[in-house]
């Protein structure tokens, strides 16, 4: 075997036939090449995305491919497979149908290289819902980037806070981490955000890096997914358990709000989502049982932070610059925000 690499970009997949190759390829791109992709199939039964599978992997001798042995199949266990091939000193997970852009790895490098006991980097996404996709341009150092401690992004998290993570393809997590348990688990009354726990326990375990700059392309163009095929009752039962299974690992203090108004600010925030989606009637439905006028407020906070990510914040992260993909540092400006 060589020589680890720096990255390892692990892409489970099934029955993916046509968006595979766009996801492979964008890895093929990067302008940063000390990665292996390690593909690994779902399906019970080698078939046509198998065949592809190993197409792709005559290209390039960095390409592994790998099927989930069961006796468990789904998303769950396919990561955790996938996971498990990885020998690369970081993770970077990636799915079938979202792809990396060009600088996308360059950049998580040059991060971890000036940061390196952050245990997580995450970068902004472009969420795709029409086809062709609108361009990104290249990031222009400097690039911003905010490092949060581990409570801090515990505390992040369990109010709802925009924490830079969104879903995994914008993380890099490192391998030490996962190989030690932090994996995705099946967790009663989590159908089909298996990553919002894991996020959780990735916070557990020390401080993070959050790269402003759109690095991730994920695409929402009609192809069936987990979310797609959920109810929007069933994402707000979902979120429900995860805000109580955070609640459970954060350590009381006063800036943490009680599980009762957190749970009801859930349900502003859905209910607020619903009115954009031009259902003012389920929007009322939701919002009918919500009384602490506490909720309100973090309501309001979370709608607020989902354009402007890092106001009315009480989380303090500290600001660095990232200069380019090929610096070896970053440069700390000292500066605390709020």
């Amino acid at each position: 075997m060589h020589e680890p690499p720096f990255f390892s970009v692990v892409i489970p997949t099934y029955q993916r036939t046509e968006l595979l190759p766009r996801a492979v390829d964008s890895v093929l791109r990067q302008t940063f090449s000390d990665w292996e992709i390690i593909i690994s199939d779902d399906e019970r039964v080698e078939g046509a995305t198998w065949q592809l599978m190993q197409r792709l992997a005559a290209t390039d001798p960095r390409i592994r491919i790998t099927r989930n042995p069961g006796p468990a199949h789904g998303h769950t266990p396919n990561v955790n497979h996938a996971f498990a091939q990885a020998r690369g000193s970081w993770i970077k997970p990636l799915w079938d149908d979202d792809e990396l852009l060009p600088e996308c790895l360059a950049y998580f490098r040059a991060a971890i290289e000036s940061q390196p006991d952050v245990v997580c980097v995450t970068c902004d996404g472009q969420l795709v819902k029409k086809l062709p996709p609108p361009p990104v341009a290249p990031p222009r150092p400097p690039v911003m980037a905010y490092r949060t401690e581990s409570s801090q992004t515990l505390l992040a998290k369990y109010r709802q806070e925009a924490t830079g993570e969104g879903p995994p393809p914008r993380m890099a997590v490192r391998r030490d981490v996962v190989a030690n348990g932090v994996v995705f688990e099946d967790i009663p009354g989590i159908l089909t955000a298996p990553d919002l726990p894991w996020f959780t326990r990735i916070a557990t375990k020390g401080p993070s890096l959050w790269i402003r700059a759109v690095l991730v392309r994920e695409y929402q163009t009609g192809q069936s997914s987990m979310t797609s095929r959920v109810s929007e009752e069933s994402l707000d039962q979902q979120f429900a358990v995860v805000i109580r299974y955070q609640h459970d690992l954060l350590p009381p203090s006063d800036r943490r709000p009680s599980l009762a108004v957190n749970l009801q600010s859930l349900s502003l925030f859905r209910a607020a989502q619903r009115l954009k989606r031009g259902r003012p009637l389920a929007s009322l439905r939701l919002a009918f049982g919500v009384w602490h006028p506490l909720a309100w407020y973090h309501a309001f906070r979370m709608i607020t932070q989902r354009r402007f990510p890092l106001l009315l914040s009480p989380i303090k992260r500290q600001s660095y610059e990232i200069e380019g993909p090929t610096s070896e540092d970053m440069t700390q400006k000292g500066r605390t925000t709020p």
